[in-house]
């Protein structure tokens, strides 16, 4: 039952190489937005066995970038504790999943042409866009436009890297129409007043034409109905893309070719002589009665001068001219009168005597009065005396007429003295006797003388 023991040593070796395995999903190193990508250190470790354990598996820290992206050999290294080891290669992938970023330029316009038509060429929005690596390529599609399209159109921006990642986007595209419309104004006229007044009216304009490339445009004007004397300015307007304007001028000028009416004064004028003989008629003596249909400048008639020669109706010539020149004239009448009265000078007053055994002078002289006048050459006076003169003063009135309805008087004074004496008879002598008694006679009866005298009646 007794025992001995002996220690014995077994000594094992594992000599076995460990078996290096890749993972079983190839790893991939994606590339970030900086452009590169890592793959970590130990990455491909996992999978690897060994008949007594892994001690450790190892494989590099690999840093990548945009020009990596492909599969890459990374080499797994796996050891066990027995320091026995062994090494494979794995396969990795490097990626770019990372999109590119399309970018839309600022502004992209499109100009209508003089047809109305705009192009947007094949790729006209590329050169904006990023990549976290690089683009490769950016396309948009060409793009034709019309009128219709005057706004905002949208075309899609494709921008792909050398990964093949695709990122689109809408492009704001806008259309614009540069091109203003082209007007014309109808021809300028040149109209005359209507009879009778200083306006034009009823004129017709005409028609502005508007050509544009893309809108059918109407003119309007701000014409009126009645266009004064002068110069008046028609503006047409053509109106386009809702507020925008094209103008242009017309001109309509109204001329007055209408005369003036020359008007001779209502009252005939006169001209009276003076003592001269002559008159004058005034420079523009005639106007004031005329008109015209706009407004008169002058009413002009010359300066006249007449003489006895032209007494009576005589003619002035009566010119009107107005604003625009237009002139008319006319003959008036006027009439030249001597109104200026002849002098007379009587003559001396006359004292004569009773003719005899009368009571009135006859054959008396008068003597001649003397006359002058402004136009008469020669004038001879006449007088109001009708023999016999009276007793006592008479006057006489001397006339001298100038045959023109203009006479003068004055007065001479023939005074008739009675210088003859009355004449007497006495009755007969009477022879009586003494009354009785007395030395005297009474109750004598004389008789009655008679007397007479060239004047009185009875003495």
């Amino acid at each position: 039952g007794q025992s001995v023991t002996c220690t014995q040593t077994v000594t094992v070796e594992d000599n076995q190489n460990p078996v290096a395995i890749c993972p079983t999903d190839m790893p991939i190193v994606s590339i970030d937005e900086n452009g590169v990508g890592t793959l970590a250190e130990n990455a491909l470790a996992g999978n690897s066995t060994d008949n007594c354990g892994v001690a450790s598996e190892t494989s590099p820290e690999i840093t990548y970038d945009c020009d990596d992206t492909r599969t890459h050999i990374v080499t797994l290294t796996v050891k066990d504790a027995s320091g026995n080891s062994h090494s494979t290669d794995c396969t990795i992938e490097v990626i770019d999943s990372i999109d590119p970023v399309a970018v839309c330029p600022e502004s992209t316009i499109v100009t209508l042409d003089e047809f109305g038509m705009g192009t947007l060429p094949l790729n006209a929005l590329i050169g904006n866009s990023t990549d976290n690596c690089e683009v490769a390529e950016e396309i948009s599609a060409p793009a034709s436009y019309d009128c219709d399209d005057i706004g905002t159109e949208t075309v899609t921006l494709i921008a792909s890297d050398n990964s093949g990642n695709l990122n689109t986007i809408a492009c704001d595209i806008t259309i614009v129409d540069e091109i203003p419309p082209v007007i014309t104004c109808p021809s300028d006229l040149v109209v005359s007043t209507d009879a009778g007044t200083c306006s034009a009216s009823g004129v017709t304009l005409g028609t502005a034409t508007v050509t544009d490339n893309c809108e059918t445009i109407i003119a309007t004007n701000d014409g009126t109905t009645t266009y004064g004397l002068g110069v008046t300015i028609v503006t047409w307007t053509g109106t386009y893309n809702v507020d925008q304007t094209v103008t242009c001028e017309q001109t309509v000028t109204v001329e007055d070719n209408e005369n003036p009416v020359a008007i001779c004064p209502e009252v005939t004028p006169v001209v009276s002589l003076g003592m001269n003989g002559e008159g004058t008629l005034e420079a523009d003596a005639l106007g004031g009665n005329s008109n015209d249909n706009c407004s008169l400048i002058s009413q002009t008639s010359p300066a006249t001068t007449f003489n006895c020669s032209q007494l009576g109706t005589q003619t002035i010539m009566l010119t009107v001219v107005d604003g625009s020149e237009n002139s008319n004239s006319t003959l008036c009448n006027i009439t030249v009168e001597d109104n200026y009265d002849p002098v007379i000078t009587c003559p001396d007053n006359v004292t004569v005597n009773t003719d005899a055994g009368s009571c009135d002078a006859t054959s008396v002289s008068l003597g001649s009065a003397a006359a002058s006048d402004n136009c008469a050459t020669a004038i001879t006076p006449t007088n109001n005396a009708n023999e016999p003169f009276s007793l006592g003063a008479n006057t006489v009135t001397w006339t001298a007429d100038d045959g023109n309805g203009n006479s003068v008087t004055c007065k001479q004074t023939v005074t008739v003295n009675d210088n003859e004496d009355p004449t007497i008879a006495c009755p007969t002598d009477v022879v009586v006797n003494t009354d009785a008694g007395s030395c005297d006679a009474t109750g004598v009866s004389l008789g009655s003388a008679t007397a007479s005298d060239n004047c009185a009646t009875a003495i």
